[in-house]
């Protein structure tokens, strides 16, 4: 049986509440969640719990979870100390993709150009 947690943050992000989705954000951009491989905050689960939701994540390389109550505005109760000290180093690997020319013609254009020159050719040897 795999003991390793995995990170359902990629599955259920256009699903999730606004306000933990707010909360996870905070957290990535402060550095106080893992990444997983992809990049993403590391989101274990979130389980509803009467008009709470208990979230479970990867921080500093341990499970940890925060309680928050969508409706309000408090602060989420969360399992480890803020002044522990810990952010996360590194971050998402940024890449970079490389478009087309954008001085010259598209690929695709340039293959329909040869192919009909191609058989512009071939009709006028053969004819």
């Amino acid at each position: 049986m795999n003991r390793n947690p995995v990170s359902i943050y990629s599955t259920i992000v256009f699903d999730l509440h606004p306000r933990i989705k707010e909360i996870i954000d905070h957290l990535n951009n402060e550095g106080q969640i893992d990444l997983d491989r992809n990049g993403h905050p590391f989101l274990v689960g979130v389980d509803r719990q009467g008009s709470n939701f208990l979230v479970n994540i990867a921080r500093n390389n341990r499970m940890e979870n925060f309680v928050v109550n969508p409706r309000r505005k408090a602060d989420p109760i969360c399992s480890w100390k803020p002044e522990d000290g810990f952010v996360r180093t590194g971050g998402k690997q940024v890449v970079m993709v490389t478009g087309p020319d954008q001085n010259g013609p598209k690929r695709e254009r340039m293959r329909r150009t040869f192919e009909s020159f191609k058989r512009l050719v071939d009709n006028i040897l053969e004819g």
